[in-house]
């Protein structure tokens, strides 16, 4: 823990964790052994050992949010040294460390804290001493006394250790981790339960458990619940103890056994670590007898009970069921805040405990931010400078949606010669203010690089309204990224946004962004290229890769249920399938004498892998029918297929597009080693090209 927050956000969980077992403990107290009493305390230890993790799930209440809000609400006025404003509240260890000097109240109130801790380990430490220098200071026991030790230790089993008696000790106790040491009033009689119940102590190490039991005191100095808590820890320790020496007494001996706990009931006890005693407070002891009085021997079956009712209260208290809900963020997008509004800090603070866990997640959550112009959403999304940037535009608006963008683009007009879309050349480098459509998106050309980050091109639908009349309002906006670790994946722009244009015939948008076939125009991640004997081939290859996102169902105005996309981002997002739409030019360079005997072309593509031979028996059907059909298309098993009757107007070439077949998600898929062509001139076989790669454009 490096600051107030991380210390607060710590001590009200285990406060909280603490009071949950003590209702349980409650409800359960007649139920369950006075060892699963004790044992269930291991929770608490737990949660005081493993530090909150404040961006992962957390159970019951939502403390790290709430703590988040406040923190976020505060420091903003405050340039304070321990506390990093834009991260959310970070606990690596559950103990306390100072990293400078302090600059704010926050710091300060930090810094009482730790020398708070300091102050009572310090006590503690004191204490443990004098009692030590006691001991060395007591009495050699009377023979009668050792001999006395050491025939409980051999009637039930147990190792006798050095005792001492010391002048007005008011009860048993033992002292010491290593070598502990029994210490006995000197000249009180002490019964043989008594001295049992201290050698039990002994042998299960109880003073180990004790010194545990104070350092964690010493962490939660502050607060008083986590004294209550410990105090009845000690108790139950008592308890478990007192359980055991019942278990190995029968009778009369467990009525005299509660008769002398009864004449030690005093508040004169040992609060050192590394001690045990038989008297811990008048109170406690009276609760000690009735659950003496209560004893009971209790069937083997309520161990695995015991054990199983540990196990989940482990599992729910440490594990948790609950996330901050990012369905409000949407909400809120559009909603204006009173400056230094609590909902306002809240929503801050959601982004501040949620960071990208994937690569997926991390493109998820920027397309959408960047869909539904939502500052949160970015900031979940984006580097720390950019998240510093956003946020203070937050506060100091009082609106947590992002201005319509108006910013440099390259436009694109998309050409349609010959049926098929081209990005018409030059672009115009413009400013082009637009809306990107809540739709959907999409991500091309996704690789690793060698420094461990990803880049891809990220393109989504939009609506502009500057370009000239002849032109439609649909648009598709293309985002060169980079997706990186810092504190959870991030995403920045690697490169200037482009922005395609469609004609503004419906026909041709639909075509363009709502049919399988919506990207030919885009830049390639391979490109492939042969020319020989008249035939000349370009095979431009994308690699597309879906995020597995989940899409909820709506009800249309027929009742009918459909999937609709969900526009709340999902950081936790994994990769769905991977695709790889190409796209086929054939080219004819021949002869003008070729060109004119020329009447049916059929033209076979087939991707190679390494080592492979092409085989296009599955494809000579077309070839002979080609007589028969006049423009058609096949593809299938990665290889396509395309036949076309030559009319006496043709351009040259034949575009069509076909996909690589993919094994389910894996993004590992190889790309071609290269493509067999074959090409067939009215029928017959004009020659097979071997299309090899070459750089992109």
């Amino acid at each position: 823990m490096t600051n107030l927050w991380a210390f607060l956000l710590q001590t009200l969980s285990v406060t909280l964790v603490g009071l949950l077992l003590l209702v349980i403990k409650q409800l359960l107290q007649d139920k369950l052994t006075p060892r699963w009493q004790y044992a269930v305390w291991t929770v608490l230890a737990a949660r005081i050992l493993l530090p909150v993790q404040a961006g992962s799930t957390y159970a019951l209440l939502p403390l790290p949010l709430w703590v988040e809000t406040v923190k976020t609400a505060v420091e903003r006025h405050l340039t304070s040294a321990y506390t990093d404003l834009y991260a959310g509240v970070r606990i690596s260890l559950p103990l306390p460390w100072v990293r400078g000097a302090p600059a704010s109240v926050t710091d300060w109130l930090f810094l009482a804290y730790c020398a708070g801790v300091a102050v009572v380990l310090i006590r503690y430490l004191v204490a443990y001493r004098r009692l030590r220098r006691l001991l060395r200071r007591g009495n050699p026991a009377p023979e009668a006394v050792i001999d006395q030790v050491a025939r409980v230790g051999e009637t039930y089993g147990l190792v006798p250790c050095r005792v001492v008696v010391i002048p007005g000790l008011p009860s048993p106790m033992v002292c010491g981790l290593v070598h502990p040491v029994l210490a006995l009033p000197e000249g009180k009689l002490v019964n043989d339960p008594v001295i049992l119940h201290e050698l039990l102590h002994i042998k299960h190490r109880d003073a180990w458990q004790n010194l545990f039991w104070c350092l964690c005191r010493a962490l939660h100095w502050c607060n008083p619940v986590v004294h209550l808590l410990l105090n009845r820890v000690g108790n139950d320790l008592e308890s478990l103890c007192d359980q055991r020496v019942l278990e190995k007494l029968a009778g009369e001996a467990r009525r005299s056994y509660g008769l002398s706990l009864l004449a030690m009931a005093n508040d004169q006890y040992p609060r050192a670590p590394g001690t045990t005693s038989i008297s811990n407070g008048g109170k406690n002891i009276a609760r000690r007898i009735e659950a003496i009085a209560r004893f009971k021997a209790y069937p083997r079956g309520m161990a695995l009970a015991s054990v199983c009712v540990t196990v989940v209260l482990l599992g729910s208290c440490l594990l948790g069921t609950a996330k901050p809900s990012l369905d409000r963020l949407d909400s809120w997008n559009t909603a204006g805040f009173a400056e230094g509004g609590l909902e306002q800090a809240q929503s801050i603070a959601i982004t501040h405990l949620t960071r990208c866990s994937t690569v997926a997640g991390a493109l998820d959550t920027y397309a959408k931010g960047l869909m539904a112009s939502n500052r949160l959403y970015l900031m979940m999304a984006s580097p720390r400078e950019t998240r510093q940037a956003l946020e203070e535009a937050c506060w100091r608006e009082g609106n947590l949606a992002l201005p319509d963008p108006e910013e440099l683009v390259q436009v694109y007009p998309i050409a349609t010669d010959s049926g098929w879309p081209t990005a018409a050349d030059p672009p115009q480098r413009r400013a082009v203010p637009y809306d990107v459509l809540s739709r959907d998106y999409g991500i091309y050309n996704l690789s690793q690089e060698a420094d461990g980050s990803y880049t891809a091109l990220l393109t989504l639908r939009a609506d502009q309204h500057s370009m000239e009349p002849t032109w439609s309002s649909h648009s598709l906006l293309c985002c060169p990224v980079r997706v990186y670790w810092e504190e959870g994946y991030v995403v920045e722009p690697a490169g200037e946004r482009s922005l395609y244009v469609a004609p503004q015939s419906e026909d041709t948008y639909y075509t363009l962004f709502d049919s399988w076939i919506d990207d030919p125009f885009l830049p390639p991640a391979k490109v492939y290229a042969a020319e020989e004997n008249g035939d000349s081939v370009e095979i431009r290859v994308l690699q597309k890769t879906t995020v597995a996102r989940e899409t909820p169902e709506t009800e249309d105005f027929f009742g009918i249920s459909t999937q609709s996309f969900s526009t709340v981002p999902e950081p936790d997002a994994d990769f769905g399938e991977t695709s790889r739409p190409y796209y086929i030019r054939y080219g004819f360079t021949g002869t003008q004498e070729e060109r004119d005997t020329l009447i049916y072309l059929c033209v076979q593509v087939m991707a190679m892998s390494p080592g492979e031979a092409s085989d296009f028996s599955e494809m000579d059907r077309f070839a002979a029918d080609v007589e028969t059909t006049s423009t058609a298309s096949w593809s299938s098993n990665n290889s396509s297929c395309a036949v076309e009757s030559i009319p006496p107007d043709w351009d040259g070439e034949i575009l069509w597009g076909s996909g690589l077949s993919t094994d389910g998600s894996r993004q590992d898929l190889p790309f071609p080693e290269n493509f067999a062509v074959r090409v067939l001139w009215n029928g017959q076989e004009h020659g097979i090209l071997t299309a090899e790669e070459v750089t992109a454009p």
